[in-house]
């Protein structure tokens, strides 16, 4: 999946005691879509978990938009 397509890519969001993080939308095949929580360990290469897989971009979109907004929810009640 290393040569999925980003097609979206929301804003990296800290947090005290948690590690930087970030929702993305990628395409990793002609006809499958993925959300994930891209993970920016220390002195490490990024990690991808928490996927979630969609058959339609529509679908794959809104939850991407879900994701962000409840990232960034979860980490303002932690800083």
């Amino acid at each position: 999946m290393e040569n999925a397509k980003v097609l979206k890519e929301g804003r990296i969001e800290t947090a005290k005691d948690r590690l930087p993080s970030q929702i993305t939308l990628r395409q990793t095949d002609d006809k499958t879509f993925a959300t994930h929580l891209k993970v920016y360990p220390p002195d490490k290469e990024r990690i991808f978990i928490l996927g979630r897989y969609f058959f339609s971009l529509q679908e794959a979109e809104a939850d991407f938009a879900k994701r962000v907004q409840e990232l960034s929810a979860s980490m303002k009640g932690t800083k």
